[in-house]
């Protein structure tokens, strides 16, 4: 597993069958457009604005605040700074292999299709979601199948929310292109990309 800084700021680290996350950190205010989400996503927003919108509408966050989103479609995604002039937010990606064995257990209803905003996250659910993003980064003391674990934990503590994700489905080329890439952060003595997955 390697991490990278790309040219927007933003460290990314992927673990092979278990996700990847992004720490997005900004000095100015950026907009993107059409950025892609090929998997289901859980952001936690530590500073500044952001907002996301698509053809199913707009959802505006503020420090402190977190939003789920399906995979299988684009944002044009705005960030802004703080009054202290800063942006940081944290990405959670979940391996597909891990929505495929939580679908049994997931919560009656329709799947998420869009985007669901959860405001400010309690107490343990901020640790649930802190200790999952360690768990990616520490493949020296993490094992595996805790790692899994704890990003299974992050889904439970959605479904409390009414928040499941769909099984996965079969990818495109470009997304298992995409996805190639993303492994490669993983093998030392490669480079990662920067873009695996969204701003």
């Amino acid at each position: 597993m390697r991490a990278k800084l790309d040219d927007t700021g933003k460290a990314l680290l992927a673990r092979p069958g278990v996700g990847l996350t992004a720490g997005v950190v900004q000095r100015s205010d950026l907009r993107f457009s059409r950025i892609v989400i090929d998997r289901p996503a859980l952001i936690v927003l530590r500073h500044g604005t952001k907002t996301l919108q698509s053809a199913r509408g707009q959802w505006s966050l503020r420090s402190g605040e977190a939003i789920a989103l399906a995979g299988g479609q684009s944002f044009d995604v705005t960030n802004r700074v703080s009054e202290l002039g800063l942006y940081e937010a944290r990405w959670l990606v979940w391996d597909p292999s891990i929505l495929d064995h939580f679908e049994p257990m997931a919560t009656d209803g329709t799947p998420l299709t869009g985007a669901a905003l959860l405001g400010k996250l309690d107490g343990q659910f901020t640790t649930a979601f802190d200790r999952a993003l360690a768990a990616i980064g520490d493949v020296k003391h993490i094992p595996s199948d805790i790692a899994v674990h704890r990003l299974t934990e992050v889904l439970l503590w959605l479904a409390q929310r009414g928040i499941r994700f769909a099984a996965t489905e079969t990818p495109s080329l470009v997304v298992r292109v995409r996805r190639l890439c993303e492994s490669a952060l993983a093998e030392p003595g490669r480079r990662g990309v920067s873009r695996p997955a969204s701003r």
